[in-house]
């Protein structure tokens, strides 16, 4: 089941649902979007702001804290790259040597990670061989990546509400879908 935010009232929700934040969502919320309009990136602040005022819990896993330090660290390193280094040599090894940019972006993911382990609740965020060999078994049936698939069948704890605007989500008729459009 899809529901759409901007149409949502709040009201609507129980205050006893549980929620689970994908990583693209944590991407735009606390570190921003070039590429999202204005309004879009208010709509999923507002309603996660929304939910956490009026008492719902709402989690992440920590797969989904690793994946969004990595997709971080490539932002970081694109731009940089862009604005430094047109040499196609230039490798994210290189980037990752440059002390005083290590240090910038190691600040900001600490303080973000800080941020958000204090506005959500952390689930812890298991990989076993099993799981992996799952996902590949059943792979045809789904379009998620091994994170989401993960997080979605074995670190949820049960939980079936998914805020994010991944469109692999949608697709899942065992999970309500909390998205923009």
């Amino acid at each position: 089941m899809v529901k759409l935010i901007s149409e949502m009232d709040l009201d609507e929700i129980a205050s006893e649902e549980i929620f689970f934040v994908d990583t693209n969502i944590l991407l735009v919320v606390h570190f921003g979007s070039r590429s999202w309009s204005e309004e879009k990136i208010a709509c999923y602040s507002n309603f996660i702001l929304g939910l956490l005022n009026r008492g719902n819990k709402i989690c992440v896993s920590a797969l989904n804290l690793q994946e969004l330090c990595h997709s971080v660290e490539n932002n970081e390193f694109k731009q940089y790259k862009v604005v430094n280094h047109k040499d196609r040599s230039f490798t994210k090894k290189m980037y990752r040597a440059i002390e005083e940019e290590r240090k910038r972006l190691a600040k900001d993911l600490q303080s973000k990670h800080l941020e958000i382990s204090e506005q959500y609740s952390v689930v812890s965020g298991d990989v076993t061989n099993d799981m992996i060999k799952n996902f590949l078994e059943c792979y045809e049936n789904h379009s998620y990546d091994p994170v989401d698939f993960i997080t979605v069948r074995y670190n949820t704890n049960g939980i079936i509400n998914f805020i994010t605007d991944d469109s692999d989500f949608k697709k899942d008729s065992g999970i309500v879908v909390y998205t923009y459009e």
